[in-house]
C-alpha cells in the first residue's frame, strides 16, 4: 500500500514475481508474429493463471490444508 515503510519479505517477493512475469512476456513478445500480439496476451493469461494457482496452493498449505491426502 502507499506509504508503507516496512521491509516485509513479501513486498520483495511480489515485486520479483511481477518482474519475472513482465520479463517473460517481453521475451515472448519479441517472437510473436500474431495479429495484435494475441499469442502474447494468451501467454500472459496462462502465466497469471499459473501464478494464481501456485499462490492458492501455498495458502492452502500454510493454512494446514496441505495436499497430502490420499483416497484409499
Amino acid at each position: 500500500a502507499a506509504g508503507r515503510s516496512d521491509t516485509d519479505i513479501r513486498w520483495y517477493t511480489n515485486r520479483s514475481s511481477v518482474l519475472a512475469l513482465y520479463s517473460a512476456c517481453e521475451v515472448f513478445m519479441l517472437t510473436d508474429t500474431s495479429a495484435d500480439f494475441v499469442d502474447t496476451w494468451d501467454f500472459l493469461g496462462r502465466r497469471i493463471a499459473g501464478m494464481a494457482s501456485t499462490l492458492a496452493q501455498l495458502k492452502k498449505a500454510a493454512d494446514g490444508g496441505g495436499g497430502g491426502e490420499s483416497g484409499g
